[in-house]
């Protein structure tokens, strides 16, 4: 093989920020770059512990780097442990001194209520009941006596207990929370190196061919979008949360995560039940009725979906849609495979009568889990679906521990995959949730996530990967412009904008998710200015009185608790940019920016926000008519800003 130029392979602009040692790690396994044309055989021989491994020297890495002392952070941390387990232990026993003083009290509060009550009723009672007057005096007495004595006199043995283990567990918190303080302070090094793109490092070492960017950049973006016609900052209704993309096998991918909202209808029921008296002559009797109203009133709906693109100009004439049947056992009894089978014929059958080109495959078990009739180009459909093809798919529809849940697209050059579980994975969690003041939990916590991430993912991948001639085929060399009139995509600056949005752009008192949408004003050199257009709802809970008849003829009002939805909207003008430039540890220090006079009045420094090496900075205020920012000299705001770097 060719030396292999790492630059352009790992473009600085473009992919994942790799240390020198993690790109000379993938310099030497993509020598010999290995094709996944058995994507679930693979998976289970090799990746699934590879992923581990990959991980675990990742985690490493950063102990490393870090240069925390582990040992001492596991003693540290198991002392920590070991002073809680203390502390339940001693606080069961202070519980259970504590349960019985306060039996004992209530006790003596029992008998000496009853004890007055037993007296003053006998004493009442003495002279019609001699006999139970006096008994009821006596026991009366006995009862307030023992009532006061227990009361009174006190268990100085379990007295004494209650202080000392008070005491103990006083001091036992003071050593668990200093512990924990100390372990957090040893963690912080660690902690602080946990970013965004490690998990997408640790997949790209695991498999070198799938390349992941920083973020999608507009240049790329470009590419994408004139090569294979996606569209940027899509429908007003829909705003990307979180987004992935780079390159499988020298193609372009983008999963994105998309928040929908769509304005429905839902109805609203409520009930009463009337009593009313029928007569029938001199005999009357009474019946009972239970009314209900119903009313429908505009509701929002709000749902996430997953879609996994792949730009590939494998087959560019077919085109078909392939759903998911999870009903389908993982191996079909030959009788109702045959019934499929056959069915399928039928379908084929009717198909050319009508004149359409559909002809089954030889392979019919195949035909019956993948299930396309829908293709229109049988040739093509041929090219891609080899007999080595048919069985990987498969096997993979079978076999995957996800099941048949994924949906299968292809248009043209467009393909998409729609999995069930990558719906309900979240492929971009914050990196903070690693930080912990324990070494074992934080590595095992990255390694459980890393294993489910590479997995999820993996899966997703893997219906394009089980077609070979899909990473056979690469796309031509596209030759980029020298400027492009933005620095960013919305695949790049909707997942910035959602971190941070009921914080800094929700409308206030809103009751429902917030969609989040942005016009794109103006490139200064490294910077985008866009405006920010929130939209949501506050919804408002009321009753509406519906009248029914009943079956006596009168009309009785049924209550109907509805929420009535109020449209809320907020916009805000926000200055975008790439945090590899130092900008962002500088705007974090607030002597810098309070002490320079254009910065300091017009930053809301404080709701700076990063994402996948992308900031944000919204400008104070929100964006009305009274103040519109027209008089800004950007010129000079992005030169101050540069002058920080």
């Amino acid at each position: 093989m060719d030396e292999l130029d790492l630059n352009k392979f790992i473009s600085k602009d473009n992919i994942a920020n790799f240390d020198d040692k993690a790109k000379a790690d993938i310099k030497n396994k993509i020598d010999d770059t290995k094709y996944i044309y058995s994507p679930l055989k693979d998976f289970n021989n090799i990746y699934k512990n590879k992923v581990n491994e990959e991980a675990d020297q990742f985690f490493e890495d950063l102990v490393k780097k870090s240069k925390i002392d582990v040992n001492q952070n596991i003693a540290d941390y198991d002392l920590y442990l070991k002073k809680l387990d203390e502390l339940k232990i001693k606080k069961e026993e202070l519980d259970k001194h504590k349960g019985a003083k306060n039996l004992r009290k209530t006790l003596s509060i029992i008998s000496l209520v009853i004890g007055i009550i037993l007296f003053v009723i006998a004493l009442l009672n003495i002279n019609g009941f001699l006999t139970f007057g006096i008994v009821g005096i006596i026991l009366g007495v006995i009862l307030i006596i023992l009532g006061i004595i227990f009361l009174v006199l006190k268990n100085k043995k379990r007295d004494a207990a209650i202080i000392r283990l008070t005491k103990e567990i006083d001091k036992l918190n003071k050593e668990k929370d200093n512990l924990l303080i100390k372990c957090n302070i040893e963690m912080a090094p660690l902690n602080n190196l946990f970013s965004y793109h490690m998990f997408k490092k640790v997949f790209t070492l695991t498999i070198p061919s799938i390349r992941f960017d920083e973020y999608l950049d507009y240049k790329k973006f470009s590419f994408i979008k004139e090569k294979y016609g996606i569209l940027d900052n899509q429908g007003s209704d829909e705003s990307m949360i979180s987004v992935l993309s780079g390159e499988c096998y020298g193609s372009p991918f983008i999963l994105y995560n998309t928040l929908y909202h769509n304005l429905g209808e839902k109805t609203y029921t409520g009930s009463i039940v009337v009593t009313y008296t029928v007569y029938n002559g001199k005999n009357s009797s009474t019946r009972s009725q239970t009314l209900v109203a119903s009313l429908t009133l505009p509701c929002p709906y709000y749902s996430n979906r997953a879609t996994l693109f792949l730009g590939n100009e494998a087959a560019p004439n077919l085109h078909f849609i392939r759903k998911n049947n999870p009903t389908i056992e993982k191996e079909l009894s030959e009788k109702d495979l045959n019934r499929r089978i056959k069915d399928l014929e039928e379908k084929e059958e009717d198909a050319l009568k009508e004149g359409k080109k559909l002809t089954l495959l030889t392979n019919k078990e195949f035909e019956v889990y993948f299930n396309t009739l829908s293709r229109d180009n049988e040739t093509e459909f041929r090219l891609l679906f080899t007999p080595l093809a048919q069985q990987e798919m498969e096997d993979l529809i079978k076999f995957s521990p996800y099941g048949d849940d994924f949906i299968f697209i292809k248009d043209g050059i467009r393909n998409y995959v729609k999995s069930v579980h990558s719906q309900e994975f979240n492929y971009d969690v914050i990196p903070s949730s690693f930080a912990s003041p324990s070494y074992k939990v934080s590595k095992m916590n990255f390694l459980n996530y890393a294993q489910n991430f590479f997995s999820s993912l993996y899966f997703d991948f893997a219906p394009l990967l089980s077609i070979p001639l899909y990473q056979q085929h690469k796309p031509l060399e596209y030759i980029y412009k020298d400027y492009y009139e933005r620095n960013f995509s919305s695949y790049a600056i909707e997942p910035l904008l959602n971190k941070s949005s009921d914080k800094e752009f929700a409308p206030k008192n809103h009751t429902t998710p917030t969609i989040l949408k942005y016009n794109f004003i103006k490139r200064y050199e490294n910077y985008d200015i866009v405006d920010v257009y929130a939209f949501s709802y506050f919804g408002e809970n009321k009753i509406a009185y519906i009248p029914k008849s009943a079956n006596n003829g009168r009309i009785y009002d049924v209550p109907v608790n509805y929420v009535e939805y109020h449209s809320l909207n907020r916009t805000r003008r926000v200055i975008i940019g790439n945090s590899l430039s130092g900008l962002r540890n500088l705007l974090k220090s607030k002597d810098i920016v309070e002490s320079n006079e254009v910065l300091s009045n017009l930053f809301d420094i404080y709701s700076l926000e990063e994402v996948n090496s992308l900031y944000m900075i919204p400008l104070k205020g929100d964006l009305t008519k009274e103040n519109d920012f027209t008089n800004l000299d950007y010129d000079k705001i992005i030169n101050e800003l540069n002058k920080l770097i």
